[in-house]
């Protein structure tokens, strides 16, 4: 993703996890969204450790995953968009290579004033991306402000990995 993911300056990937072991469980083709970092490590998410319940066990410097029983999605699909509030303006602070969103031409910095026709001055971003992440939505209508003029860009649900062989 050009721009960072939670508007932070570093870069962010999408990858796929071939195969991680954890005790007896053995899981296969995990998505997951990381950002760049100096130390190599790949960030698991909430939408990996959604599927289980997580005990921390801070004196034992352990993290304990007990899995439920919903099943690993081996995609993501997303309109290829992050979001922040800067100065009480929503901007673009991330777009996915190759997705709905740079296919319309968003870039980092670019002002969004609606989504959906709701105006973003009167949604916190917890509502942008909860608007943004809907799973009943095939189509994410955004009014932005895009080298100081108003553009409307419709922006379509697509699965940010590519598909295994």
């Amino acid at each position: 993703m050009s721009g960072g993911l939670f508007g932070m300056e570093e870069k962010s990937y999408a990858l796929r996890i071939d195969e991680l072991k954890i005790g007896d469980i053995v899981l296969k083709n995990i998505p997951s969204i990381s950002h760049s970092a100096k130390n190599d490590h790949v960030l698991i998410g909430n939408k990996f450790l959604e599927k289980f319940l997580v005990l921390l066990d801070y004196p034992a410097g352990e993290m304990i995953l007990t899995p439920y029983a919903i099943p690993f999605e081996t995609n993501i699909p997303t309109y290829g968009i992050a979001f922040v509030k800067k100065d009480q303006k929503t901007m673009v602070s991330g777009v996915w290579n190759n997705s709905s969103a740079a296919r319309n031409g968003l870039q980092p910095g670019d002002e969004v004033t609606k989504v959906n026709t709701m105006e973003t001055s009167a949604l916190s971003l917890m509502k942008i991306m909860a608007l943004s992440l809907a799973k009943d939505k095939d189509t994410l209508t955004l009014e932005l402000i895009k080298d100081k003029r108003f553009q409307e860009v419709i922006l379509h649900k697509e699965m940010l990995l590519p598909d295994l062989n």
